[in-house]
Order: C-alpha cells, then sequence, then structure tokens
C-alpha cells in the first residue's frame, strides 16, 4: 500500500505526525507497505531530509518510497543511489520518475526510461519502480496542466488512442 503523497512540500505533515498516522492506519495493514512517497527536493527539511525524519520517528516500524524528476539518467542514478546509501537497511520504491520536460519529447523520455529500467531492475534493493505517468498526452493535459507543463507529455505510457506509447511498450 502507498499512502500519503509528497508530504514533506508545502509542510502537509510533519515527520512526526506522519510517523504516528502511519503507525496506527497503515502498520496493521497485513500486506506490503511503503512509507509517503517523498518529493525529490533538496531543500533543509524536505525530500530525504524529510524522509530521515520519518524514520527516525517509526523508530523501526516504517519502509523508502521515492520520486524523482530531473534532467539526466546520471542525475535519477546519483539520486536513488543516495537514497540508498543514507537508508541502507530499508528496500527502495519509485513511485513516480521522469525526465523533466526534456527537449527531445518522448523519444528522449523512451530512452531515459529504456536506461533506468535497465539500471534499476539490476539493483537488488530496487523492488518496485512506476514512470510517471499512467495516461495519454491529451488526458494529462486536461487533468493535470501543470505535470504536463512540469514533465511533458512524452513520458505517457499510452497514446491518445489509448494503444501503449514508445514509454508504455517499455513495460511489456
Amino acid at each position: 500500500v502507498f499512502s500519503l503523497n509528497e508530504p514533506d512540500q508545502n509542510g502537509i505533515s510533519s515527520p512526526s505526525a506522519a510517523a504516528d498516522w502511519y503507525v496506527q492506519w497503515i502498520n496493521p495493514l497485513a500486506i506490503k507497505k511503503a512509507l509517503p512517497a517523498i518529493s525529490y527536493s533538496t531543500n533543509p527539511g524536505q525530500g530525504l531530509d524529510w524522509l530521515n525524519s520519518i524514520i527516525n520517528a517509526c523508530t523501526g516500524r516504517c519502509f523508502a518510497n521515492l520520486h524523482w524528476y530531473g534532467n539526466s539518467f546520471p542525475e535519477f542514478q546519483n539520486y536513488i543511489i543516495g537514497a540508498h546509501n543514507r537508508f541502507p537497511k530499508f528496500n527502495v520504491v519509485i513511485t513516480e520518475f521522469a525526465l523533466q520536460n526534456p527537449s527531445g519529447g518522448q523519444s528522449a523520455q523512451s530512452a531515459f526510461f529504456r536506461r533506468a529500467f535497465a539500471w534499476l531492475d539490476a539493483q537488488p534493493w530496487v523492488i518496485l519502480y512506476f514512470p510517471f505517468v499512467a495516461t495519454s498526452p491529451a488526458l494529462l493535459q486536461a487533468n493535470d496542466g501543470a505535470a504536463a507543463s512540469f514533465v511533458g507529455t512524452g513520458s505517457t505510457l499510452y497514446n491518445n488512442n489509448g494503444s501503449p506509447s514508445a514509454v508504455g511498450n517499455l513495460m511489456f
């Protein structure tokens, strides 16, 4: 189960309050679970800093869920390795990731994901990953214009006609 989405942003929840909520409502579920998905922010008190705080507040009763948006595969790889090095006892789940509106559009996203998927599959501590976003370009633009502007529509997993996109075909 995945729970809170980027609670480290805009003071949505303190790590302590999130840990209390998680332990009360998520821990009792008899299924695999991940900590709230953090943003990729490098601002103090956000991103990996926030994750570190909730892990400390959970005192061993929780586990790591990441988001990432950036400009290159090496940047992505460094972030994921950095998270693993910082929290080596935890498996890693990445529930959103993509290049940030690359100039090459869908072909640049496809090349990035092809490389990222191969690398992620080779990391025994990465147990799940999900590219952003499981929709079509038209639906992303209609329902989340900010995301379409920020990431672009090249990472969508479907074409407007419902068939898998170039990125979506990488998932098969």
